[in-house]
């Protein structure tokens, strides 16, 4: 099957058209600054951002048994945050609504450190999930305490059980994530796709702009 043929057969859509505009409306309202630059690849990161694809297309088109979602693990600075809201915006061009989380701004908010009377609590992000199609969980397992984890974790247990698309990015590898959550919430993740960027394999990029 070629997905590309598929993805360009229903750009000639005028429905499909129509979905991506306001899906990528929604992007453009709640992805960070930052990440909103990101539209293109670097030759390093191209295979790993592939198997994103690749994954994420087999659950658009509605294959058996097709992934629920993406890890990517890795270093800080190997550009996971980037690929991942390049998954989302390509998934917004396609009509899905996506949805971002920052786990640091999400504790932040959660424990009361921001002034701000309209910061948001558990419900507000799980509300925020349920309104999106694709959700990008940033700097999954970073978050220190145990109220803000378990509410990450039922986020996740309903992402799972409604079958829509959730993409994790986190600094810890595999065995760690898993003994984060623990081994009750382990089976959650059968489903996803674990993409593991090793530490030599891309150019820490904050080091490349100075």
């Amino acid at each position: 099957m070629d997905l590309n043929k598929q993805f360009d057969r229903m750009a000639k859509d005028e429905r499909a058209v129509s979905l991506a505009s306001d899906a990528l409306s929604h992007f453009d309202d709640d992805f960070p600054k930052s990440l909103k630059k990101a539209i293109a690849c670097r030759p390093e990161q191209r295979r790993f951002f592939d198997v994103m694809v690749s994954a994420f297309a087999q659950w658009h088109f509605g294959h058996t048994n097709a992934p629920l979602g993406i890890v990517v693990d890795g270093a800080t600075g190997q550009g996971k945050s980037c690929m991942a809201a390049m998954l989302a915006r390509f998934a917004a061009l396609k009509g899905r609504r996506p949805g971002y989380l920052s786990t640091a701004v999400m504790e932040l908010e959660m424990t009361g450190q921001f002034e701000d009377p309209n910061r948001r609590t558990g419900v507000d992000y799980l509300a925020k999930s349920r309104d999106t199609e694709i959700f990008v969980i940033d700097d999954f397992a970073g978050e220190r305490l145990k109220h803000v984890q378990h509410t990450l974790v039922g986020l996740i247990d309903d992402r799972v059980n409604r079958e829509v698309f959730t993409v994790m990015t986190t600094n810890l590898e595999k065995p760690a994530v898993l003994a984060h959550i623990g081994e009750r919430e382990e089976s959650r993740l059968k489903r996803f796709v674990w993409v593991h960027i090793p530490p030599d394999a891309i150019q820490d990029l904050r080091e490349s702009k100075r």
